[in-house]
């Protein structure tokens, strides 16, 4: 008989056993421990052999809920993809994809250059990249940081009128891109693009140089 929510909210597990399962329905089952700690799992076969897929956990993931996640894996494995295998593909992707962020090139970068850099400029390096590229940008792969977006980032630091920041953020950002094509996280560099996109500093006249660095 499938799971309700009162049954799932009262499931307990007896203390002289290591574990009590409670069925739902298609291979979906409530697994709770001595301690009273619930999660969900489904088993299934694949190729022959017997699986299972960790779903979650009660009250976190609710019935409603872990039923959609149950139906999509018993997609994948009505295609011919084991749903354990893929989840552990896309853990893999998402881990290539955060070491592959702009940020977490940048800072590696100036873990490896920044030794050689004189205290100060390490620091602004950094710092700069900190307050006007990590918010819009950090997160994000290199290889899928285009032009554009890389111009929209830069473009915030402009229209505060550090027209000069806004130039070594470029030249900043270019050094990161073209760590990351050495290492292999992009191939190409978007920095470069921008060069005549930018406010030309001779175009904003002397009266301005004291307002250039912000």
């Amino acid at each position: 008989m499938p799971l309700t929510d009162p049954a799932c909210k009262n499931a307990s597990c007896p203390t002289n056993k290591p574990r009590a399962r409670f069925s739902d329905s298609g291979g979906l089952y409530l697994e709770v421990a001595p301690n009273g700690s619930k999660r969900w799992f489904w088993k299934y076969k694949f190729v022959g052999k017997e699986k299972r897929l960790a779903l979650g956990s009660y009250p976190e993931t609710r019935l409603k809920v872990v039923r959609m996640a149950r139906d999509d894996a018993r997609k994948l494995q009505r295609s011919g993809i084991d749903p354990v295998q893929q989840r552990q593909a896309d853990k893999r992707q998402n881990i290539v994809q955060v070491g592959d962020s702009f940020e977490t090139v940048a800072r590696e970068l100036h873990g490896i250059k920044g030794k050689g850099w004189s205290t100060t400029y390490a620091d602004h390096w950094i710092q700069r990249l900190e307050k006007d590229a990590f918010p819009w940008i950090g997160t994000l792969p290199l290889d899928k940081i285009t032009a554009p977006l890389l111009l929209q980032t830069i473009r915030r630091v402009e229209s505060r009128g550090a027209h000069e920041t806004a130039h070594t953020l470029r030249r900043t950002a270019g050094q990161v891109f073209m760590y990351g094509i050495a290492t292999s996280r992009c191939d190409r560099n978007p920095a470069p693009d921008l060069h005549g996109a930018l406010t030309h500093l001779s175009q904003l006249g002397p009266r301005s140089a004291g307002k250039l660095l912000i």
